[in-house]
């Protein structure tokens, strides 16, 4: 999601939801805590995902993964 798009959406839904959907979106799917936007991994446990979510619901492959799999 881009900046504008980001702006757009809390324009529209809310600062709550957006932060809401924030969390979820960059939560550890192995232990809860917090991705990197960096490098698609946990900061706490190391997981990456496997998987890049987009604001619209889709999930899109990381490049380089290999495989089209669920983020565990």
């Amino acid at each position: 999601m881009s900046m504008i798009e980001n702006l757009e959406h809390i324009r529209e839904f809310g600062l709550e939801d957006f932060v809401a959907l924030e969390k979820e979106r960059w939560a550890c799917t192995r232990c809860g805590g917090a991705i990197c936007v960096h490098d698609e991994a946990c900061i706490y446990c190391g997981h990456v995902r496997r998987q890049r979510l987009v604001s619209c619901g889709a999930v899109l492959p990381v490049p380089g993964c290999g495989r089209f799999t669920s983020e565990d």
